[in-house]
């Protein structure tokens, strides 16, 4: 999922750049690299340019992929769209997830979904709920991690998101198929 959305941004998000000096093109090279981290005071798009980066990263490069990571969260610390600073944890922990790291990787999302709560964005603890269940599966916390997709799943069917309502269903299929 995470690889094909991925795809989708990248394709999107070239058509998008034009003339924009403002955004970086999502291509993992090195000169991209060095943009990225010469990035101060950034716009909020800015910002998720970078997240994204990072998610591109994270199929080639680990190491790359968490220093664009931590980069993001640096960066967006202080923002003034505190939206963009927790999609940032968000995708640094779930980052952490996928390489392993599952202690840093869940106190970045429960880090990122507690300023999604406080900013009342429901969608998006919904997301940091379904990330949540993913790294507790990988932790072998089944029980845990069931939990976490019926509150992502609760959410979504509230706000009527026929888009991302599938994906807690079919994680907690993938939970009950692994304990058969």
């Amino acid at each position: 999922m995470r690889l094909t959305f991925s795809c989708l941004f990248f394709a999107v998000s070239s058509l998008a750049l034009g003339n924009n000096p403002e955004l970086i093109e999502l291509k993992t090279t090195p000169e991209n690299f060095k943009l990225a981290m010469a990035i101060t005071k950034p716009s909020s798009r800015q910002v998720d340019t970078v997240i994204q980066l990072s998610i591109a990263y994270s199929f080639t490069n680990k190491d790359t992929c968490s220093i664009l990571g931590r980069r993001a969260v640096d960066i967006s610390k202080d923002h003034a769209d505190q939206a963009i600073h927790a999609k940032a944890l968000l995708e640094l922990g779930d980052s952490y997830r996928i390489f392993g790291e599952l202690d840093k990787g869940e106190k970045l999302l429960k880090e990122g979904k507690a300023i999604f709560e406080s900013l009342k964005i429901d969608g998006q603890v919904a997301t940091a709920n379904n990330k949540l269940g993913a790294l507790n599966v990988n932790k072998g916390n089944y029980e845990i991690a069931i939990n976490y997709y019926l509150q992502a799943l609760k959410i979504w069917e509230e706000l009527k998101d026929s888009q991302n309502i599938i994906k807690p269903y079919v994680n907690i299929g993938a939970v009950f198929k692994n304990l058969n």
